[in-house]
């Protein structure tokens, strides 16, 4: 069940949504890079990103097997397009939450990818019964993201005022979003 690969069909053309493996490393390593080095819908900047296909290797292992965590790789014609990975908390009072990150390729943004990827993440959760929230952080102003987020389902719990200082001083806000995936027991 964790290793299965779905097929969507979508305007662009086939896409492949499985298991990000450690195989993977390279590719994702370059996408992840290449939404950084946009420097606008991370809190890490360009200067401070380090990129190592290694870690994300032992990274993607992990997220693999861990209980709670999923790591999702969209893939169309044999080139990854779009990662999402939610990972569960490392407490015990937390583990029931998985933190999500997506990174979908500019150039295949608004397509169909962000959407297939989020919306098979939330069912392969719901069918796992250690995880019972995911949850993310989305800056406020990043209207494109926030609206597939709540078409999705997830809503937003919080609000942190001026959590992100950029580099010409201004302030971003940035937006808590969860959905409930699971049994809240």
């Amino acid at each position: 069940m964790r290793h299965r690969t779905t097929r969507h069909s979508l305007p662009g053309g086939s896409l492949r949504v499985r298991p990000g493996l450690s195989s993977d490393a390279g590719e994702v390593e370059a996408l992840v890079e290449s939404v950084i080095l946009e420097d606008q819908w991370f809190l890490t900047t360009p200067d401070e990103w380090q990129p190592s296909e290694a870690r994300r290797a032992r990274d993607l292992e992990a997220l693999l097997h861990a209980p709670g965590s999923l790591a999702l790789v969209a893939v169309r014609n044999g080139a990854v397009l779009g990662l999402a990975q939610a990972r569960a908390g490392a407490l015990r009072r937390t583990a029931h939450e998985s933190h999500l990150e997506v990174y979908v390729r500019a150039d295949a943004r608004g397509g169909g990818v962000g959407r297939t990827l989020l919306t098979e993440l939330v069912r392969r959760a719901r069918e796992r019964p250690e995880m019972r929230r995911v949850a993310l952080a989305v800056f406020a102003d990043n209207l494109r993201a926030r609206a597939l987020y709540e078409a999705i389902g997830f809503v937003v719990e919080g609000c942190r005022r001026g959590a992100s200082r950029e580099r010409d001083g201004s302030l971003r806000d940035e937006l808590l979003m969860a959905m409930d995936v699971g049994d809240p027991r």
